[in-house]
């Protein structure tokens, strides 16, 4: 009788727990996607921006993909998440036809101070 309330018991306690995480821990990530998406936006999509299509897409590994990233963008070289968050951002660009999605708030002009981005990166 003992171990059939365990399961729940324990289930309850990780839900419990996990509420309780601070949430600048997850933070750290998402600021690094965002640091993603402004280097995608500003250095990528001059290029790829037109190339909306989902045949377009890599059908390639992100292996395969990485040496074109780093050609282009050569901080990219030693830093496989940037890798891996350029080739999602792409995928998601080549398939939808739109930018990626991003948290933060559009400027009251539409214009993107190099002020602004540095806060981003």
């Amino acid at each position: 009788m003992r171990g059939k309330y365990t399961l729940p018991f324990k289930f309850a306690f990780l839900m419990v727990a996990f509420y309780f995480v601070p949430r600048c821990i997850f933070a750290t990530e998402e600021e690094a996607f965002t640091e993603s998406v402004v280097i995608f936006n500003t250095i990528c999509a001059k290029c790829h921006e037109a190339q909306c299509s989902g045949r377009l897409s890599f059908d390639d590994t992100l292996d395969a993909s990485a040496n074109h990233i780093v050609r282009y963008y050569n901080e990219a070289s030693e830093k496989k998440w940037l890798q891996r968050e350029l080739f999602v951002i792409l995928n998601h660009m080549k398939e939808k036809c739109a930018y990626y999605p991003m948290a933060a708030p559009i400027p009251p002009q539409r214009v993107w101070s190099g002020e602004i981005l540095e806060k981003m990166a």
